[in-house]
């Protein structure tokens, strides 16, 4: 690893564990012994759908550096998604019918967990994409870390 290269990770890292304290401790368990590998493309190398991946086998989350989103909000996004696989069946019921109730305006269609990922990022991102910031969604999702 070449210098500048070693410069960029550690300030990544510093900059995970700063995204990291803003989650409350049962979010950060969750995510405790993963690696985080940055990428610098609008989509991961090879998938030109996505934009943030998590590999649950070898605890590592590959996040790129979409147009859209800043990194932060992609890597909460994809923290979300293993908050989304912890939730029980009635916790995911109560989000459905929130966002039913309380639809975004983008346009998309996407799924329940996907928007759900969406929310827990915008609950918690330093600067919030519009488009998710709807207020039900963060005190669902600030519910949801309110309880060890």
């Amino acid at each position: 690893m070449d210098f500048k290269n070693f410069i960029e990770v550690a300030e990544n890292e510093k900059d995970v564990r700063e995204t990291l304290k803003k989650l409350p401790s049962k979010f950060r368990r969750l995510v405790n012994g993963y690696k985080f590998k940055f990428q610098a493309n609008n989509t991961l190398k090879g998938d030109g759908q996505h934009v943030g991946i998590v590999d649950l086998d070898k605890k590592i989350m590959t996040v790129c550096a979409p147009y859209n989103f800043g990194r932060e909000h992609t890597i909460l996004h994809e923290i979300g998604h293993l908050v989304w696989d912890v939730l029980d069946k009635k916790q995911k019921n109560k989000w459905q019918q929130i966002f039913v109730k309380h639809p975004n305006q983008d346009g998309q269609k996407q799924d329940a967990e996907e928007y759900f990922a969406h929310a827990f990022a915008a609950t918690y991102a330093n600067y919030v994409v519009s488009n998710f910031n709807i207020p039900q969604w963060h005190s669902f999702i600030k519910s949801l870390g309110n309880s060890d």
